[in-house]
């Protein structure tokens, strides 16, 4: 081999593939999707990809890991996973929210709830109802230490346990009782990101049902569904066939049901309901975990370090009301049958799948690192323009608008890639609303004090994203803010040079004839008729932003002459347009979708703009009248907010107008800032111009309508005869006419 050769090899680079390390698993499906994916066992754990364990993990881990790194547990899912907790906090949601959280069996933890516990069971047997109750360890697995009982003399106020009424009317097929195992991913807690995976397994007891008595109560074989105790039993059928043996999957359940005159559907829906309110129970505790492992790490959504993969199990009775038993935030992974390969092997790949982890994000992440470190050593001075709470707002909306965009896409390829998995929570549904509410509450009620506050913001303004063409929008005002008040400055830079000979006092007289001199200037602007003029004749950008009491007082007359303005129907009087108008509003349900394409879709924007035009020439000309010290309306405050009105009303193709016909969608508020500080009566006018334009579509609606709108002499008026050029090129009428002058 030539020298050449061998320096072409030496410069090759290792090529970087995904890696995973499975040292803390047993289960061999794990490693059979890895392989599967192309992802090769790490030769350094803790470079590893993807970290997948079998155990509970502690913070210390999460912290540890790197931003292109991925691990298979929460902190803080021990709130859900193990009994006692689920227990304490379902019954605290419970009590805020009774019909919210009425989805799992009443229960005690022991011993804080003993005497609970026994007055209830005392005051069943005085009514002679005889209650089976059933009795878990705290953190047990796989139905150790489980007992059924219907005398409480034996338990000990000292026992630690978890006691639940034994629900004794199960749904039942083919005389055995049974519970669902489905699988449920939560992808990220910052913010939540719930999967419900379409299948999952039904496990069967293994002698036929009967309600429990003194005879069957130790039989384990018939009450419990565990596959670790019914697997011994000797009728214990396995079988690969997924509708028959002692395991089964839902999809026979779906097919059962139907058989037999069932709604599959609406159980379903049932779960998916009780699934996403268990979690937003832990969401509180995983999102505080989370961020407390994760201080000063990642940027949140899309980069979450944490997934999980939660096997929950569902009881069903008789009257096909989902029951939530408990959650396992490690469920075996152990593929005894064909049936459990299947499931198993694909709810792993596809949450393997949904991580969208690519080998160049490590190298990416090692670059961020080195460039962070850079920054923290330099530390450069920030400018006065990068102070300025314009810049800051910029910056802002461009780090938004690109963690919107990052978000955006991840959604798309989940959406792409989820498979047999369902996304639950976020979803844009009926029940969202209900949702978020429910986790408001949640915040509330296990993050007390300020603490919960701060979550609960935090997580709402990940929830509520502006959409990006709002982002955009909010930029581009930004920009346009900005190029104002740099050329108002070079403005008030030049009139301050004008003015410095006058104001600048000399360097040679006396004291005494500086006082003469400065009074004499005083005498001279206060007599002058062009008092607060520079010498161009022109009012300095420092005055026309002022807003003094005569300003505020000119404001409020402004606003009585914009009340005065009303939209006319051209040769019909005020009465005649009002009762029009009360004519569409009452067949508001009617005309909505027709107002809105014609809007929206049959106006391009050059006539949308006209349509506009017609409301701001006729406040354009009140301001000149009301502003008669300014030399043009254009150095009015309220013509620069009014103006910042229209093209919000223009925005986004004319859907800013049309959102303020319904409280869904952006509010024209946004537009304006913290720093414009609008007085009442500023907001006043700008309400009253956004009327005006309502109004003035709906009468221009009216003209241009194929539909008849009857006047009160009974004569049909079909507004297309009267139509102005400026939509379909008529000559009898202009738009111009439809506004009517001041009352």
């Amino acid at each position: 081999m030539s020298s050449d050769e061998t320096g072409k090899t030496a410069k090759k680079k290792k090529r970087t593939v995904l890696t995973i390390n499975t040292t803390g698993s047993r289960y061999d499906v794990v490693k059979s999707v890895a392989q599967s994916m192309g992802i090769v066992e790490a030769e350094d754990p803790n470079e590893a990809f993807i970290t997948w364990v079998d155990g509970v993990i502690p913070s210390e881990r999460v912290a540890e890991l790197k931003p292109y790194q991925r691990i298979n547990h929460f902190p803080g899912m021990g709130e859900i996973a193990r009994k006692d907790c689920l227990a304490r906090n379902l019954q605290k949601m419970q009590k805020i929210c009774p019909d919210d959280y009425n989805f799992f069996p009443r229960t005690w933890n022991l011993p804080s709830d003993y005497n609970s516990l026994m007055n209830s069971w005392r005051e069943g047997k005085k009514r002679k109802r005889s209650r089976t109750y059933i009795s878990k360890p705290a953190n047990g697995a796989m139905g150790n230490g489980i007992h059924l009982m219907q005398n409480l003399d034996k338990i000990s106020v000292h026992d630690h346990m978890v006691v639940q009424e034994y629900l004794d009317k199960p749904l039942i097929v083919d005389g055995l009782k049974f519970d669902l195992r489905i699988y449920v991913l939560v992808l990220s807690c910052d913010p939540l990101k719930i999967f419900l995976y379409d299948d999952g397994l039904m496990r069967f007891s293994t002698n036929e049902y009967s309600r429990p008595d003194e005879k069957n109560l130790d039989d384990v074989y018939m009450h419990l569904t565990n596959y670790s105790i019914n697997k011994s039993n000797d009728n214990y059928h396995c079988c690969d066939d997924a509708d028959k043996g002692s395991k089964r999957t839902i999809k026979h359940l779906r097919d059962w049901m139907n058989t037999h005159g069932h709604n599959f559907a609406k159980l379903w829906s049932r779960i998916t309901d009780i699934v996403i309110k268990t979690l937003i129970v832990a969401e509180p505790f995983l999102l505080h975990a989370y961020r407390m492992s994760r201080q000063g790490g990642v940027a949140r959504s899309s980069d979450s370090n944490c997934f999980e993969i939660l096997g929950m199990d569902i009881f069903v009775d008789r009257r096909l009301r989902p029951w939530m038993l408990e959650v396992n935030r490690s469920p075996s992974f152990g593929c005894e049958t064909k049936i459990d390969r299947e499931i198993k092997f694909n709810v792993i790949k596809t949450s393997f799948r949904l991580l969208n982890l690519k080998p160049s994000e490590k190298r990416r992440s090692l670059a961020a690192e080195k460039q962070l470190s850079r920054m923290r050593l330099m530390r450069p001075k920030a400018s006065k323009e990068q102070l300025s709470k314009l810049s800051v707002r910029k910056s802002t909306l461009k780090s938004q608008l690109v963690e919107l965009r990052k978000v955006s896409e991840q959604t798309r390829f989940e959406d792409k890639n989820c498979d047999a998995f369902v996304r639950i929570f976020p979803e844009n549904d009926a029940k969202h609303s209900t949702y978020v509410n429910l986790l408001t509450t949640a915040f509330r009620t296990f993050l007390e004090g300020r603490g919960s506050l701060l979550e609960q913001d935090s997580y709402q303004g990940l929830t509520k994203h502006l959409r990006e063409s709002e982002l955009l929008d909010m930029l581009q005002q930004c920009e346009h803010e900005e190029n104002e008040a740099k050329m108002k400055a070079e403005i008030a830079a030049k009139s301050l040079v004008k003015l410095r000979p006058l104001s600048t006092p000399p360097s040679s007289p006396s004291s005494s004839t500086q006082t003469c001199r400065t009074s004499a200037i005083v005498s001279k602007f206060s007599n002058s008729s062009s008092a607060g003029r520079n010498a161009n004749g022109e009012t300095p950008y420092y005055l026309r932003g002022a807003r003094t009491e005569k300003d505020e007082q000119l404001t409020k007359k402004c606003l009585t002459a914009l009340s005065d303005i009303k939209i006319r129907f051209p040769g019909k009087d005020d009465a005649h347009t009002q009762k029009l108008v009360k004519e569409l509003t009452v067949n508001w349900k009617f005309h909505k979708p027709r107002i809105a394409s014609y809007w929206l879709v049959k106006l391009d924007s050059s006539k949308r703009k006209k349509l506009i035009d017609i409301v701001s020439d006729s406040v354009y000309a009140v301001l000149g009248k009301i502003w008669v010290s300014k030399s043009s309306a254009e150095e009015v405050r309220l013509q620069h907010l009014f103006h910042r009105l229209y093209l919000r009303m223009l925005w986004s193709n004319g859907q800013g107008l049309w959102n303020c016909f319904s409280a869904v969608g952006t509010n024209w508020e946004i537009i304006f800032t913290r720093s414009d500080a609008l007085s009442i009566t500023e907001l006043a006018c700008c309400k009253k111009v956004v009327q005006l334009c309502k109004d003035c579509l709906q009468i221009v609606y009216i003209y241009s309508s194929e539909v008849s709108f009857n006047d009160v002499t009974g004569l049909t008026i079909r507004p297309s005869q009267y139509l102005g050029s400026y939509l379909y090129g008529g000559v009898s009428t202009s738009y111009s006419s439809i506004i009517a002058t001041s009352r």
